[in-house]
């Protein structure tokens, strides 16, 4: 390949420009010397790379302390499906069939969730449990995270659910 003229101004090509500063060593190195940093700049370098291995050392102990806690979950112990259910023994209705829901996902106005749901579901709405129990599937994203915390005691009932939902958002 040619050796391309180099530009000494924006118009002009000639040759390279002659500097009286001392040439960068990093940028003027050859790729063939190898680079030589003086004990102050090598110790600052040391410097970074222990913080930066430190952070590493951090993000790696928070991954697996999030592995194993997910890791816990799966213990040997029997899990009692009663102790992960709302209402472990609801009766579904005869040829019952959920409706769609729009998701709500905690952005917009809960009480017109509300009433969404609750006009979808109104051939039920005296069964509150099976109110209770479909409810979760009418939410998406923060919403379902936030509800899916929440002590089991508090949504027990209609009252107790639609109060919390209503405060949460």
């Amino acid at each position: 390949m040619a050796d391309l003229p180099i530009a000494t101004s924006p118009l002009t090509f000639g040759k390279e420009p002659m500097s009286s500063s001392p040439p960068n060593p990093i940028i003027g190195a050859s790729r063939t010397k190898p680079l030589v940093l003086s004990a102050g700049v090598t110790q600052v370098v040391k410097s970074i790379t222990e913080v930066e291995d430190k952070a590493i050392k951090v993000k790696v102990q928070l991954m697996e302390e999030t592995l194993k806690s997910i890791q816990g979950v799966q213990n040997n112990k029997p899990i009692d499906i009663s102790s992960l259910c709302l209402f472990p023994n609801i009766q579904l209705p005869h040829k019952f069939k959920l409706p769609k829901f729009d998701k709500y996902n905690g952005t917009s106005c809960p009480y017109a969730d509300l009433t969404m749901y609750c006009r979808k579901m109104n051939p039920y709405a005296s069964d509150k449990k099976l109110m209770i129990h479909y409810f979760w599937d009418s939410l998406i994203g923060p919403a379902d995270a936030c509800f899916s915390t929440l002590d089991k005691s508090k949504v027990l009932s209609w009252h107790g659910l639609t109060h919390n939902f209503m405060n949460s958002f």
